[in-house]
């Protein structure tokens, strides 16, 4: 079974497609393109394809002998490696907090960054029927009633689970005065959960 693909060969064959159909009309890249302009996303999905091709160096060391493949394992790596700093410089450039759990268990990070606000892919919430995104003054919803007067409603939570992103309205005049992020179920009248930023 000379001519048989390596385990490397068919790992890289995705990212080598992706590369070549960049340009394309696929809709799966449009999605993952538009994911990395999330610097949680971007930052977690760099960082593993930087390991995974460290490891392939550790523990392949037979695929590197062919050096068309020790060039593609080395250029994705030194790519990836550089575009995990980045995302980690543009992360640091927000504030950004861990979700904690009120009624319902929520795990995650959320970034405000600018005038968007990221959820990590890692991001679980439980769904409700109207949960929606909440940015406070207040540090700690749970301190009165909420909503309370500095809360603005920043919309629907498009999806309880992974990466997504959104863009604060205008009548938010001042994002960098928001110490919170809550997610409010105002059908239920229920707190879900929060992060501090």
């Amino acid at each position: 079974m000379k001519n048989a693909p390596s385990s490397a060969v068919l790992f890289l064959l995705p990212f080598l497609l992706a590369a070549c159909t960049a340009a394309g009309t696929d809709r799966s890249n449009v999605r993952w393109e538009e994911l990395l302009h999330n610097p949680l996303y971007a930052e977690r999905y760099w960082s593993e394809l930087t390991e995974k091709m460290v490891n392939i160096h550790l523990r392949e060391p037979d695929v590197l002998k062919d050096p068309q493949m020790r060039s593609i394992v080395d250029d994705v790596r030194t790519n990836a490696l550089r575009r995990a700093q980045e995302a980690s410089l543009e992360r640091n450039k927000g504030k950004r907090g861990p979700f904690n759990t009120v009624a319902d268990e929520t795990t995650g990070v959320v970034l405000l960054l600018d005038r968007t606000l990221y959820f990590s892919s890692d991001f679980h919430a439980l769904p409700g029927p109207s949960l929606r995104i909440y940015l406070s003054a207040m540090a700690d919803p749970r301190d009165a009633a909420f909503p309370d007067a500095t809360s603005v409603e920043i919309g629907r939570l498009e999806s309880p689970y992974g990466a997504q992103e959104y863009l604060l309205p205008a009548i938010l005049e001042k994002p960098e005065d928001m110490r919170s992020v809550v997610l409010y179920d105002p059908r239920l009248k229920r707190l879900s959960s929060f992060a501090q930023l």
